[in-house]
């Protein structure tokens, strides 16, 4: 049981010989003032205003309820020491030495289990990063990335199985405004043969090829806007995507079709395009794609189970729509099949629309049971960007009319915006800061860093070093504050070896390897005559937080709790670094306390850079 666990249990024990019945949560603080204990609580308070008129003559300010409580706490002497009651009605604790000593031998020894596995049995599918092809993975998708894999990873840590999932658009307007990028590209441009120039393209290194593909999209979505005949054009190309695509699953899956698509088609569509070539371009396209976002899940060290393309889910989709109209859930409007959100507080949005394709809308409200499919999940999580958030409300609230059993399950997060001094990135005009010039650029940063301080490092060394705290720097930074907000990424504050940033961390981690590794081998047990200190103290005391901090932050799928937790951990061990030698202690017994506490700082460091993501150093 966690201490403040404990804790409640004797406050309410307390209030109940009190003859006074709490429906409150009982809420502890860490005071930052280490005179006034380890824990507060201003229950007294909260208490006090629920008191009946009759009980207030007996209890004349929360400060008297406060220390009647405290009167009434019966907790063991080797937990707590003291309980005071402080300004107008906090109660505060203080650990024993007893306790937090007991505490440090816990994490040395059992570092597997200091995380309470608050979701043991538990079945969920997180769905994140959703790049569309033949467009470039920007720093957004990277952001997405980086929130949806610490996600995973404290769920996973709290001891659930986690499926990791990405949906994306390999149909829709933005294809074909691609593939007609694509053709203009090599017929103007390179002059060349269509399947000559892909096959020559596909020598080009991946981020070559991906960087053909922004380009290509860049130039349809621009003439797309200018010009009323491409603007046909890619309308005409748009229904024949969803024909080929379809007849690809067919061919390479044995998919069963749900919707005609090939009923859109008319005879000006075959005049203009030619099946084959488009297919090509298609494919080819596709490929280079999902071989170039490998290639960026490989590099920040994750994978996904489960891929969705909305080719599939649109399918699953269309039926679930046809289904809601039989049942009125969706009405027709003006040739589209709509879903009148006004009755429900939210706004209308197409499902289906005037020319008989499905919207995003609903590829989305397929994709549900496409992930049921794959396999029973008690809940699912979809993290996307929060300019979305309205149009998810929406989403969400026709499929709790239609599937109100996956309703239940899932939960969406909207994240915010990552915003560079450049300003905003626009994938229509080319102007987008891709996740590879990202990591590129932090890791360029690093090793000019590395050169500078004339350290004796290997070639491999300094490429390794320059990687993984270049996406440290990025990652932390991207989960430190909360998930809602935008994010104001600077190189500066974010590879800063000083300050709340993730090499900060990454670097009190290695100090304390360093340490470990010029000291004797840890022994077991400490001289319980040793005193602590005020600085081992607070070291200890914030150890013990670790497993609430995860709980918090796992059951509000909160990653900025466990950076806030690690920056506080690595700041007090560098302070305490820096005023007390360690392995030059003054005694043997003094000696040994401070290795264990450095080797559990380390362990805790360790094991909240991992849910975050973040990859440590043993030299840096």
């Amino acid at each position: 049981m966690q201490i403040n666990q404990k804790l409640t249990t004797a406050i309410n024990e307390a209030l109940s010989k009190l003859s006074l019945e709490n429906d409150a949560e009982v809420s502890f603080e860490r005071p930052n003032d280490l005179t006034h204990g380890d824990f507060s609580t201003n229950i007294a308070m909260v208490m006090f205003g629920q008191l009946s008129d009759e009980r207030l003559s007996e209890f004349s300010n929360p400060h008297v309820l406060a220390e009647k409580i405290v009167a009434q706490i019966k907790i063991p002497a080797e937990l707590i020491t003291d309980v005071t009651v402080a300004g107008p009605g906090f109660i505060n604790f203080k650990l024993s030495e007893q306790y937090l000593l007991e505490e440090l031998a816990r994490v040395i020894t059992n570092s597997d289990q200091l995380i309470s596995p608050i979701n043991s049995g538990k079945k969920a599918v997180v769905e994140f990063t959703d790049p569309n092809p033949f467009k470039q993975f920007h720093i957004g998708h990277l952001y997405s990335n980086t929130v949806g894999e610490s996600v995973c990873r404290l769920l996973e840590a709290t001891g659930a199985t986690v499926r990791r999932a990405n949906y994306f658009g390999d149909v829709g307007m933005h294809v074909a405004k691609s593939i007609w990028g694509m053709r203009e590209k090599i017929l103007y441009e390179k002059e060349g043969l269509i399947g000559e120039t892909l096959e020559s393209l596909n020598e080009q290194p991946i981020s070559d090829r991906a960087k053909f593909l922004g380009e290509s999209y860049a130039m349809g979505a621009t003439s797309f806007k200018e010009n009323e005949k491409v603007t046909e054009q890619i309308g005409q190309l748009n229904k024949l995507l969803y024909v080929i695509s379809q007849d690809i699953m067919v061919a390479e899956k044995n998919w069963q079709p749900i919707a005609d698509y090939k009923q859109h088609l008319d005879k000006v569509i075959n005049e203009n395009w030619n099946y084959d070539e488009v297919k090509l371009l298609y494919q080819t396209g596709k490929d280079w794609s999902m071989a170039y976002f490998e290639a960026i899940y490989d590099r920040v060290g994750m994978s996904f189970d489960n891929y969705y393309p909305e080719s599939v889910v649109a399918e699953y989709g269309l039926e679930i729509v046809q289904q809601g109209l039989k049942k009125g859930v969706f009405v027709k409007s003006k040739g589209a099949v709509v879903y009148e959100g006004e009755e429900h507080g939210l706004h209308t949005r197409v499902f289906i629309n005037s020319t008989g394709l499905p919207t995003y809308e609903t590829k989305e409200l397929g994709l549900a049971p496409a992930k049921q499919k794959d396999g029973e999940h008690d809940f699912s999580v979809i993290i996307t960007g929060n300019e979305i958030d309205e149009y998810f409300q929406v989403l969400l609230s026709a499929m709790g009319e239609l599937e109100p059993e996956l309703r239940e399950k899932t939960t969406h997060i909207g994240h915010g915006m990552v915003r560079l001094p450049s300003g905003k990135m626009s994938s229509r005009t080319g102007e987008i800061v891709t996740g590879e010039w990202l990591l590129d650029e932090a890791a360029a940063r690093i090793s000019v860093v590395l050169k500078d301080s004339k350290k004796d490092f290997s070639s491999d060394d300094s490429q390794e070093i320059s990687e993984k705290v270049g996406q440290a720097a990025i990652k932390y930074a991207f989960l430190k504050s909360n998930i809602g907000k935008d994010i104001a990424f600077d190189f500066e504050e974010s590879l800063s070896l000083d300050g709340n940033s993730g090499p900060y961390v990454q670097y009190a981690f290695t100090r304390c390897q360093s340490v470990l590794a010029k000291a004797e081998q840890v022994k077991e047990g400490l001289d319980q005559s040793v005193a602590l200190n005020s600085s081992e103290r607070l070291i200890l005391g914030k150890l013990v937080e670790f497993d609430e901090v995860i709980q918090r932050a796992a059951g509000n799928l909160a990653p900025h709790y466990v950076c806030t937790y690690l920056f506080e951990l690595a700041a007090l061990f560098n302070s305490f670094y820096n005023q007390h030698q360690i392995l030059n202690a003054k005694s043997a017994a003094q000696k040994q306390l401070r290795v264990q506490l450095t080797q559990a700082t380390a362990s805790v460091l360790g094991m909240g850079l991992g849910i975050l993501g973040i990859e440590t150093l043993d030299k840096m």
